[in-house]
């Protein structure tokens, strides 16, 4: 009990004011509660601060995280989406009818799992896929990729697949489980 009120406060407190990218005090409190490892990258292109935006409450065992990565201006850079590899998460499913106006939304169980969707590439030896965003001047896109046990996604629509691709391959474990 004591472990969850110290992760929370941890958690609250990086959240307010944002935690420099060298500081990783908080992600390592929250790897102590999570069902999978933690990694963060060591590259970061123009980022120089990050925010834990998920879990927003924490249960005895964790297993999803989101951290998002700002520059100096406190704009978006990229994010990191990090759960165990084949865990079942809810998704919500809405649907609309465009007669009446109505809506109708379902909680469906989903499992989470590496699936080949847009372009081939390589992390440290492990298969990863690349998936452009579209548009009249497209930036960014979103790489997924497993790492030991971790499912990872990059989401980015400021940096270009190269940038994104150098992120990955620098994720190391964060020590303190």
């Amino acid at each position: 009990m004591l472990k969850v009120i110290g992760v929370t406060i941890t958690l609250l407190l990086s959240n307010l004011w944002g935690v420099s990218v060298l500081d990783n005090e908080a992600i390592k409190e929250l790897n102590r509660v999570t069902n999978f490892n933690i990694y963060v990258p060591k590259a970061m292109k123009s980022a120089t601060h990050y925010e834990i935006k998920s879990p927003e409450n924490l249960a005895p065992k964790i297993d999803y995280i989101l951290i998002n990565y700002f520059d100096e201006n406190n704009r978006y850079v990229f994010g990191i989406r990090q759960l165990k590899n084949n865990s079942i998460v809810e998704k919500e499913l809405v649907t609309i009818d465009i007669k009446t106006g109505s809506e109708k939304s379902k909680i469906i169980p989903y499992k989470v799992q590496l699936e080949p969707k847009g372009e081939r590439v390589d992390i440290n030896g492990n298969t990863g896929w690349y998936v452009s965003y579209i548009g009249k001047q497209p930036t960014g896109g979103i790489l997924t990729w497993i790492q030991e046990d971790t499912y990872m996604e990059i989401d980015t629509s400021k940096l270009d697949k190269n940038s994104v691709i150098e992120i990955a391959k620098t994720m190391e474990q964060v020590n303190g489980k």
